[in-house]
């Protein structure tokens, strides 16, 4: 019995973990772009979440800060006006193999397809600085989380069936005794 108990923690770690995982590869989700540089992306209508990233690695309870200079333009390739980058949604910071990144904005992509986006250099003296676009890196975490404790919840129901069902046995066969077969 104690068997089902430890897979239901270790099925619901799996998911927390994927979740997790899903969190860090989630900010760069629709492409890199070097500073300075100019590249070409295929982003979903919607909201799409842009970072810089750093290649450096920064100790606990450090923050990566974005130059000051930073210049990001997100444009249809076909033409039209530029996509506004909010920058009063930013805040996200993470770190990965890859170095540090920090959300700087979010924007509306008001159609799905390619759109160019264009990084101006930076006066500030940076290593392999590159804007990064992607979805919020808790989105994935955050969706894992209901998952996990469903499956946590359904493992925990199949359990209390069981023990019930043992239960009643039990009592029976304390109540009538065993039957020996002849």
């Amino acid at each position: 019995m104690i068997t089902l108990p430890a897979a239901l923690v270790v099925a619901f770690l799996v998911f927390v973990i994927l979740g997790a995982v899903d969190a860090f590869t989630a900010s760069d989700r629709y492409g890199s772009v070097p500073m300075p540089g100019t590249e070409t992306v295929d982003l979903p209508a919607g909201d799409v979440t842009v970072y810089f990233q750093e290649g450096v690695h920064l100790g606990e309870n450090k923050t990566l800060r974005p130059p000051s200079d930073l210049g990001v333009r997100i444009q249809g390739a076909e033409g039209g006006p530029p996509v506004k980058v909010d920058r009063s949604k930013s805040s996200t910071g993470i770190g990965d193999g890859f170095g540090e990144r920090v959300s700087i904005g979010e924007i509306d992509v008001p159609e799905g397809g390619d759109y160019v986006v264009v990084v101006a250099p930076t006066r500030e003296d940076r290593v392999d600085p590159a804007i990064t676009l992607g979805d919020d890196v808790f989105d994935g975490f955050v969706d894992a989380i209901p998952i996990a404790l469903l499956v946590l919840a359904g493992g925990a129901a199949i359990a209390l069936v069981l023990a019930v069902a043992t239960f009643v046995r039990r009592r029976r066969l304390t109540e009538t005794g065993p039957t020996l077969q002849q």
